[in-house]
Parts: C-alpha cells; structure tokens; sequence
C-alpha cells in the first residue's frame, strides 16, 4: 500500500553465508579446513577440477589442463541456485571423485528442487530457528 515492491523484502541475492554468519563455521566444523568455497566466477574453473592458469604438456606438446580433485561448497544465491545446479551436474558428471557440497535457503525451490534431488546423494534442511539458520 506504501507503493514498496515486494522484491524489496525478499533477499533474492543473498547467499546463505550472508544471511547467517554461524552457518560457515557450522559447515567448516565437519567438513574441514581443506575445502573451497567457490564464487559465481568459480563455477566454471574450479568447479569443474580445473585450475586456472595451470597446464602440462603432453607427448605433442599441447597443452593440457592440471586436474585436481577436492571438496567444493557452492553457496548460490537463490535467484543464480538453478543456473549454479547445472554446473554441478555438468561437474559431478565429468569429475566424479571431488565432493560438492550446495548451500543455498529455501527461497526460490521450485525452481531447483528437481536437479537438486537429482544429482544429491544427501540432502539436510536446517529448520528456521536452529543455531546455525536462526529465525
């Protein structure tokens, strides 16, 4: 009535690390020091085992990406979290011995909830209210 869009109370662009500051060291405590937290621009490299910048040669002499297996987190916002689960699935397909781990809130899961049961091999919900996700 204020004449205010609704978009202005909905925070589609922000990601769950940025709506709970408890929620990373909630993660880091069982998953470890020895993972990557991967940006927007890392879904493409890094999230797929490459690394950028980094090459060896063959018998030829062609260069070749270095592959490098690791622990991955994608923390999409909720508006970007479909276009981040392709990544993952194209990811996943390719790479399957790295470990993806995606944090994304329930905003938007209509979109996304079908590739991410897809490609998931677990999936945990934190309810509104539990220390690392408070209300």
């Amino acid at each position: 009535m204020k004449g205010a869009s609704m978009e202005d109370f909905i925070a589609l662009n922000l990601t769950a690390l940025k709506r709970s500051e408890a929620l990373k060291k909630r993660i880091m405590s069982w998953a470890g020091n020895e993972v990557d937290w991967l940006s927007p621009e890392d879904w493409f490299v890094r999230g797929h085992d490459l690394r950028d910048g980094e090459f060896e040669e063959n018998l030829d002499g062609l260069k070749l990406p270095i592959l490098r297996k690791g622990t991955y987190i994608w923390t999409p916002p909720p508006a970007a979290a479909c276009f981040a689960l392709e990544e993952l699935r194209k990811a996943q397909h390719k790479r399957t011995e790295s470990t993806h781990l995606f944090v994304v809130p329930h905003l938007m899961e209509p979109y996304w909830r079908k590739h991410l049961w897809k490609v998931s091999d677990m999936i945990v919900s934190l309810p509104a209210g539990h220390e690392a996700w408070p209300s």
